[in-house]
C-alpha cells in the first residue's frame, strides 16, 4: 500500500539531484548565493530527521496509551535512554577507524526509516501485557536519533559556519512538524509512514550535501576557514578554551532541562491549573522554539548573551519544577488564571531560551578560527547534547518519584 508514496519520493530525489548536477556542470562556476541558500535548506531538511521520530511517538502518546496504558510513556523513556549506547559504540568504532561520519549518518537514516515502516504495521503487537513491537522498534528509532546528534554536528564542521545554525534550526522545526502531523486525520499506522517520508526527504538532503557541487562549494578546507558569523564588534571571536568549555557546558545544561527535566514534570506542574493551561504549555513553546532558532540565523547571541540565555533557561525551568511541590492554597501556586498564565510563560521561556542558547552556542563554537579546535568543539556538541539529555531524564524521573 505504501509503494506509490515512496515511489514518488524516490522519483523526486532522483530528478532534483539530476537537475542540480546538470545545472552545476553546465556552468563555469557556482553562484555563491544559490550555493549558500541550497546548502542552508539542505542542512535544515537534514536537521528535521534529528529526533523527529521520538518526538512523533510522544506526540501520538494518546493513541499509544490505548494499547498499553499510560505506563507506556515511562517504558518509552527507559528505552530511549538505553539507546544512548548507540553513539557510544559509534564513537568507539570511529576511534579505531572502523566507522565514518558519513557512514554513521546514512546508517541512522536507514534505521529511522526502517523502524517507522516496521511500526506502521506492527505497533499493536503485544507479548502478554508488554507492547513488544512498539518498544523494540522505538529502541531502533532512538538509536538512530542519538547517532544523528553525534554525526550531524561533526559533519557540519566541514562547512561554512552559518550552516551549523541551519542544522539547529531544522532540529527545532522537527518538534513542530511532529506535533503538527499528530493532528492529521489519519491512523497511527499512517502517521508512522509520514514520519518515514520525512526521513526520506532528509536522506535526499544528505545526498545533496555529499554529492551536489553547489553544496560542496560551501565546504571549507582543513587549513582555511571561511568564517561568517561576526560578533557584536564585527570580528570573529577567537575566544579561549575556557570560553569554549563554558559554551559546551551551556549546551549540556539547557539540554538537561529542555530534553529531560521539564518534559518529565510539566504535566504534574501545569495540569492542576487546568487542561487549557497544559495544552498551551505544550503548544506555544512548540511554535516559539523553531522561531527562536531562526532568530539565531540573523543575530546569534554573543558569548555573554549565551550565558545569560542559559541562565534564563535554568531559572524558568526551575520555576516549572518547583510547581510540582507547590501547595495550591496561596501565593504563586494558587489556582488562578494569572498563575496559570505565569506557568505557561515559564514553559515557553524555557523552551525558547533553550533553542536560542543551543543555536547561538553552536554558531559561536563553529566560528572558531582554528580548524583543529573547531572540529573538536563540534564533535563535543553532539556528545554534550546526549549527556545533558540523559542526565536530565534521570533527574526528571527522580523528581517524579520524590514528588
Amino acid at each position: 500500500d505504501y509503494v506509490p508514496s515512496f515511489h514518488f519520493v524516490f522519483l523526486f530525489v532522483r530528478d532534483v539531484s539530476a537537475a542540480m548536477e546538470v545545472s552545476a556542470a553546465g556552468s563555469m562556476g557556482v553562484d555563491p548565493f544559490r550555493s549558500r541558500v541550497l546548502t542552508q535548506v539542505a542542512f535544515a531538511v537534514l536537521g528535521l530527521s534529528g529526533w523527529v521520530t521520538i518526538n512523533g511517538l510522544f506526540a501520538r502518546l494518546a493513541d499509544l496509551s490505548q494499547l498499553a496504558g499510560w505506563g507506556v510513556s515511562s517504558q518509552l523513556t527507559i528505552v530511549i535512554q538505553v539507546a544512548n549506547i548507540a553513539p557510544v559504540i559509534f564513537l568507539a568504532l570511529r576511534a579505531r577507524g572502523m566507522a565514518s561520519v558519513s557512514g554513521g549518518m546514512i546508517a541512522s537514516l536507514i534505521m529511522g526509516v526502517a523502524s517507522m515502516l516496521a511500526l506502521s504495521w506492527s505497533w499493536t503487537v503485544m507479548i502478554g501485557k508488554l507492547p513488544a513491537a512498539l518498544l523494540g522498534f522505538s529502541f531502533v528509532a532512538a538509536c538512530a536519533d542519538a547517532m544523528s546528534t553525534i554525526t550531524y554536528y561533526t559533519f557540519v564542521a566541514e562547512f561554512v559556519a552559518i550552516h551549523a545554525v541551519s542544522l539547529t534550526v531544522g532540529e527545532a522545526f522537527g518538534t513542530l512538524v511532529a506535533g503538527a502531523l499528530s493532528y492529521a486525520p489519519c491512523s497511527t499506522s499512517w502517521y508512522f509512514v509520514m514520519l518515514a517520508i520525512i526521513l526520506l526527504f532528509s536522506a535526499a538532503a544528505l545526498v545533496c550535501l555529499l554529492k551536489s557541487p553547489m553544496c560542496l562549494a560551501q565546504r571549507v578546507s582543513r587549513d582555511h576557514q571561511l568564517v561568517d558569523l561576526p560578533n557584536e564588534s564585527g570580528e570573529i571571536s577567537d575566544g579561549g578554551e575556557m570560553q569554549a568549555m563554558m559554551c559546551l557546558g551551556a549546551i549540556g545544561l539547557v539540554c538537561a532541562y529542555g530534553n529531560g527535566v521539564v518534559p518529565a514534570v510539566i504535566t504534574a506542574s501545569v495540569q492542576p491549573y487546568g487542561d487549557s493551561a497544559l495544552h498551551l504549555a505544550n503548544v506555544v513553546p512548540m511554535v516559539c522554539e523553531p522561531l527562536a532558532a531562526c532568530v539565531s540565523l540573523w543575530k546569534p547571541a554573543s558569548y555573554y548573551g549565551i550565558l545569560f540565555c542559559a541562565l534564563l533557561t535554568v531559572v524558568s525551568g526551575t520555576y516549572v519544577v518547583a510547581l510540582v511541590w507547590c501547595e495550591s492554597s496561596s501565593g504563586i501556586c494558587e489556582r488562578t488564571s494569572w498563575n496559570a498564565g505565569l506557568a505557561v510563560v515559564a514553559c515557553t521561556l524555557q523552551r525558547t531560551c533553550n533553542s536560542y542558547t543551543r543555536a547561538s552556542a553552536v554558531a559561536w563554537l563553529r566560528a572558531d578560527v582554528t580548524s583543529k579546535r573547531r572540529d573538536k568543539h563540534m564533535s563535543w556538541v553532539g556528545v554534550l547534547m546526549q549527556v545533558g539529555s540523559l542526565t536530565g531524564a534521570i533527574t526528571g524521573a527522580l523528581i517524579q518519584a520524590w514528588s
